[in-house]
């Protein structure tokens, strides 16, 4: 929930800031208060700077969320629902009668053997599977048994099948030896770092030292965070304009109004 909250703060304080200043600045407007504050001798430039700096103060915490600490909590974000439903199911042993070994192979079986086999399989192969491809298999399939060895030493996991076939007995039987690294079956579904889960020092070096894939889209990145950082600047002098506009439209009238710089800016 905080992962969530932090990468909204963006869109909710220039919106909430909005909002207070159209809503404020509009009952004065409604009670005559600034028509007093005319009457007195005082510019209508006084109540609009004080909208002002609240919004240059918005800014600066805007744009250290934008740079800082909201791409530090991205990433972190989008991993911590994997790493809860890892641990459920590694605690649970909800996959003990099934795993996916890379490359489009996911394999059931019905019962256990000796130490390493495994008997009564079920295979769904999809396209990405080439090992099946280059036999001309795919789909679901079955086999007789197969056997699971690990190499920890070369760290590759090796399984063997044998009495490979399709469930209608169509082809002959055959027997088939996958290989796979253990690095790629752990990193298969790793989600990849992006723009978004760097700062922005970050992604300003890796465009001065051209080392990024694709440097407009940085540049893109960056230039979006600014934009989203001045957003409040501006919106203070905006809302005291249309708190001022709306005078005895009442508040609903108010509110309708401040969807229009929003809606020109997104």
């Amino acid at each position: 929930t905080w992962f969530w909250a932090a990468d909204s703060l963006t869109h909710l304080v220039p919106i909430s800031f909005l909002v207070a200043n159209v809503l404020t600045f509009s009952r004065a407007s409604q009670d005559r208060e600034l028509t007093a504050l005319q009457a007195a001798g005082v510019a209508p430039l006084v109540p609009l700077k004080a909208a002002a700096l609240v919004g240059i103060w918005l800014s600066f915490v805007t744009s250290f969320l934008l740079h800082s600490l909201i791409p530090a909590t991205h990433y972190s974000k989008n991993r911590v629902v994997a790493d809860t439903v890892r641990a459920v199911l590694l605690e649970t042993g909800l996959t003990g009668d099934q795993f996916r070994l890379g490359q489009g192979v996911t394999i059931a079986w019905e019962s256990r053997g000796a130490p390493g086999e495994l008997r009564d399989l079920v295979l769904f192969v999809d396209d990405g599977a080439l090992d099946f491809q280059t036999i001309g298999l795919r789909g679901v399939l079955r086999a007789e048994s197969a056997w699971v060895f690990l190499d920890n030493d070369e760290a590759v996991l090796s399984c063997r099948f044998e009495g490979l076939r399709d469930p209608l007995g169509k082809t002959e039987l055959r027997d088939l030896t996958l290989t796979r690294r253990l690095e790629t079956l752990a990193n298969e579904n790793r989600r990849r770092e992006s723009d978004r889960d760097l700062t922005g020092q970050h992604l300003l070096s890796e465009v001065e030292r051209d080392v990024h894939p694709l440097s407009i889209s940085a540049w893109y990145v960056y230039c979006r965070r600014i934009a989203f950082a001045l957003l409040p600047l501006a919106l203070g002098p905006i809302g005291f304009a249309l708190g001022r506009a709306a005078g005895d439209r009442g508040r609903a009238q108010a509110l309708l109004l401040t969807a229009l710089p929003l809606g020109l800016f997104y």
